[in-house]
């Protein structure tokens, strides 16, 4: 093998170089294997997307081993921060999202694939900054590199109901965590275990941590597992999220202070209200936009009211004011846990009807819900094993009753 400049040239006029920026021993063997399989296999352009994203392979070409977002956005038109598309994140943002994903999952509780950021040269790129122009030309690109994770398809390719809700549960409140703003069935992938069950793996968080909440969206607020209770691990979890650690790594990062301060927020959110016992769904319908797009969601209404109360700007405000306005905004999140819990309990603590035919229909479902029944009050307890409460059919009582 013959060096070409800092390039190396395997086989003429192949030319390519993959220089991870995240100097992580696992990630760092990841950008090696993709670069000695870039000599031998192009790039395989995603034909979903809006981020020109590439598949790459290692050396022996058999199937895919990393996902390349590169920051341009190769054969796609121009991201900017102005595109409905984008939820106001650039694609240079997006990368560095993708990264603190990974790096806010430091326990493996949600499963987000190795992440970090690379510099790719290769001459088999279209467009680029041109770094070498003899004997080929080679172009440079940076961007997101993750592992590519095996899988049998995305939920948009089968019906959710088999989805056990602890996997569901772990995706869920790995969004309310980052904000995302683009979770649907399409960036979910399942894997089909040999015990028949199945374990979800989430991608594609470029548009998490926004600078706005106008455009928060979770696409599982539609799913009636969410509707059930956490289970005593996601509690615990939960409890163990460390919101100073987190927005330090962000900061580390780069990531706008804006953006941080909208995480504080929704993890405060998040642990008060699995605290207290909202699920998942009461969580995410505090955050998003539930009522229609052109109404403000009940979040960002609390921050509009803290705004007017202390005259303080939330986005931009000092550091000096950041305790003030915060305060406040916790004030009256504690508020709003108190009414939706007070409307539940004026409703009557029950399953919906799809949650009951989700949780007698499937095994899977059955067998995950067990832990969460652990979470629900003694009163729900005592309703259950009320032949007329609603919840004593159509499941049965015996089933139910711990």
């Amino acid at each position: 093998m013959k060096s070409f400049g800092k390039f190396r040239v395997r086989k003429s006029p192949i030319i390519a170089s993959v220089n991870p920026l995240t100097q992580k021993p696992s990630f760092v063997d990841l950008a090696s294997e993709c670069e000695k399989g870039l000599f031998d296999h192009s790039p395989v352009h995603c034909e979903d997307g809006i981020n020109g994203t590439l598949f790459l392979k290692g050396r022996e070409g058999d199937g895919y081993l990393a996902v390349l977002k590169p920051n341009d956005g190769e054969n796609e038109p121009e991201n900017d921060k102005s595109s409905d598309s984008s939820h106001g994140i650039s694609s240079e943002e997006a990368s560095i999202r993708e990264l603190a994903a990974y790096q806010l999952d430091c326990k493996n509780f949600y499963g987000v694939p190795s992440t970090g950021l690379v510099e790719i040269c290769y001459s088999g790129f279209q467009d680029g900054e041109i770094v070498s122009n003899s004997p080929v030309v080679v172009r440079k690109k940076y961007g997101s590199l993750q592992r590519f994770k095996k899988n049998h398809g995305s939920a948009e390719d089968i019906g959710i109901s088999v989805f056990p809700v602890k996997e569901i549960h772990k995706i869920a409140i790995l969004d309310v965590q980052i904000l995302n703003a683009d979770r649907h069935d399409g960036n979910i992938l399942f894997e089909r275990l040999p015990n028949g069950g199945f374990q979800l793996i989430p991608i594609d968080h470029g548009f998490s941590l926004p600078h706005k909440l106008d455009k928060c969206w979770f696409g599982w607020l539609t799913w009636p597992q969410v509707k059930l209770p956490f289970s005593t691990e996601e509690i615990d979890h939960i409890r163990s999220i460390d919101v100073e650690r987190d927005a330090q790594i962000l900061k580390d990062l780069g990531i706008s202070t804006d953006c941080i301060r909208n995480m504080r927020l929704s993890v405060h959110l998040l642990k008060r209200g699995a605290e207290l016992g909202l699920t998942l769904y009461d969580i995410g319908a505090i955050i998003c936009r539930v009522n229609g797009t052109l109404y403000l969601s009940d979040l960002e209404n609390i921050i509009e009211r803290a705004e007017e109360e202390t005259g303080i700007t939330f986005s931009t405000c000092e550091d000096v004011n950041e305790k003030k306005i915060f305060k406040l905004a916790f004030q009256f999140i504690e508020e709003k846990i108190e009414r939706v819990l007070e409307k539940k309990k004026k409703q009557g603590i029950s399953l919906s009807k799809s949650s009951r035919n989700l949780l007698r229909n499937n095994p899977f479902v059955k067998e995950n819900m067990e832990p969460c029944m652990v979470a629900l009050s003694p009163r729900l307890n005592k309703m259950r094993c009320n032949p007329r409460s609603p919840l004593a059919s159509p499941i049965s009582t015996r089933r139910l009753c711990l």
